[in-house]
């Protein structure tokens, strides 16, 4: 897959960098402005469901885990309350224009503490149906020092910290967590918001669900390489592998619910792009990449 790529110098250039924002908003009842979704409003678990807002696809899991754990079973590990600091809760995605949405529900902003603190891994993403992640869109600059929201063809992956970096069952069902070397094809804020949903699910008091975490993440679907994908296989975990939530999402050929909407206010990368190459800005030619694997 040869194609041209302006050099990323570009990115820094025109501003570029690592950039977290609050512009996701939570309505006093829970609702998250924007999606038409309220958090725990379904209890079910391990399940996918098409209709909780229009065009929005929902993976929930909250206080439940797809992997089972040694000791504790199907529940973010170590269990209880320290497990439930690690909970991936849910996962809402949706396509607006070009851009794939995703919408993380969890315990936790960025990192988590069970002995040692841990951080939140990169979004890793299969666009092409072949085993391995193809791009991965980073959530913290601190997991191998790539610019936070940066979305990158992956060249090698970050494997588990942590006691289940040593247990390969584990290890294998999660596969990397994080993207350590890439090239980034563009980038987008990451924007947060925190809520306090209280006991929705009347379970005991280690499992409330206060100081709520929301993250917005969004792909540029035009920035990968090739025909608009099908589908994309999507996964996030906690760096030790103690939960981990993804899936599969059929994305739709004509963009979804507001097709071409923009939602967030960053400049568009491509736009800075184009003002370079009208200056006789340079491109480097990129090679076939050896895709890594679980």
């Amino acid at each position: 897959m040869k194609r041209w790529f302006i050099f990323t110098i570009v990115m820094a250039v025109f501003g570029v960098a690592a950039n977290y924002a609050t512009a996701l908003s939570v309505s006093p009842s829970g609702e998250v402005v924007g999606w038409g979704v309220t958090p725990f409003v379904n209890n079910d678990n391990g399940v996918v469901v098409t209709d909780i807002a229009p065009g929005v696809t929902s993976y929930l899991q909250n206080d439940w885990a797809p992997i089972n754990y040694p000791g504790v079973g199907n529940v973010p590990s170590p269990g209880g309350r320290t497990g439930e600091q690690f909970d991936l809760e849910e996962m809402h995605v949706r396509v607006v224009g070009d851009e794939m949405q995703f919408l993380l529900v969890a315990s936790s902003e960025y990192e988590a503490t069970a002995g040692a603190t841990y951080s939140l891994g990169d979004l890793m993403l299969n666009v092409d149906g072949v085993d391995g992640f193809d791009y991965g869109l980073v959530t913290l600059m601190g997991n191998a020092g790539l610019t936070a929201g940066g979305l990158y063809d992956i060249d090698t992956t970050r494997g588990l910290q942590g006691a289940y970096a040593n247990n390969p069952t584990i290890a294998a069902e999660i596969g990397p967590w994080a993207v350590q070397t890439g090239m980034m094809v563009s980038q987008e804020d990451i924007d947060t918001a925190d809520h306090d949903y209280g006991n929705p699910n009347n379970r005991s008091r280690s499992w409330w669900e206060d100081n709520t975490t929301l993250y917005e993440f969004s792909v540029d679907l035009a920035a990968i390489d090739g025909p608009r994908p099908e589908s994309i296989d999507f996964q996030i975990a906690w760096g030790c592998g103690n939960d981990v939530i993804g899936g599969t999402f059929d994305v739709p050929s004509g963009g979804g619910p507001g097709d071409g909407q923009q939602t967030n206010g960053v400049p568009e990368p491509a736009t800075a792009m184009l003002g370079l190459i009208g200056m006789g800005g340079l491109a480097a030619r990129v090679g076939r990449k050896t895709r890594p694997r679980r």
